[in-house]
């Protein structure tokens, strides 16, 4: 059944389509009140009103990655933290098993606002509220250091852990 022998000789059989006259004829269709509908649509008429575009805000940021000894970083912090100085650490006795703790409460604020001043000039040019952080962050995992938030939560108090000790 070819569809030149049906359609072109008469026979009154409409039917039978393949696949291409089934597409174009879709087209071709007049759907009534429907294609009314969506020619209304189409012009823009019943379009919602654009939302109100915000403005953009220039956000700073670094273009170039930053360098920092993040093991130095990390140290510095817990030096602060235990209010050790690097006299005392050099002078401590080598054969002394037990580690430092941190004694009462520190707010992070303080160790942030002393790091610039105990580190070497390049780090602390290189240094960042979240390099900061971060190395906080690892410092209370590896030493187990408990890290709570003020009432107002406008800063961080870092204790010892003495649950986890």
């Amino acid at each position: 059944m070819s569809k030149s022998s049906e359609h072109k000789d008469g026979s009154g059989n409409d039917e039978i389509m393949d696949d291409d006259d089934r597409e174009s004829s879709d087209l071709c269709q007049d759907n009534g009140p429907q294609n009314d509908e969506l020619s209304q649509a189409d012009s823009g008429y019943d379009l919602v009103k654009a939302p109100n575009m915000v403005p953009n805000v220039f956000i700073p940021y670094a273009k170039r990655a930053k360098r920092m000894d993040m093991k130095r970083l990390q140290k510095t912090v817990f030096d602060i933290l235990t209010n050790q100085n690097e006299k005392e650490t050099t002078e401590r006795d080598p054969k002394e098993s037990e580690l430092p703790e941190v004694t009462g409460k520190v707010m992070f604020s303080k160790v942030y606002h002393e790091l610039p001043d105990k580190l070497p000039q390049k780090d602390a040019q290189n240094l960042s509220f979240a390099l900061a952080f971060a190395a906080l962050l690892h410092t209370a995992n590896d030493k187990t250091l408990l890290i709570e938030e003020t009432a107002d939560l406008s800063d961080i108090i870092v204790s010892q852990d003495k649950k986890l000790c």
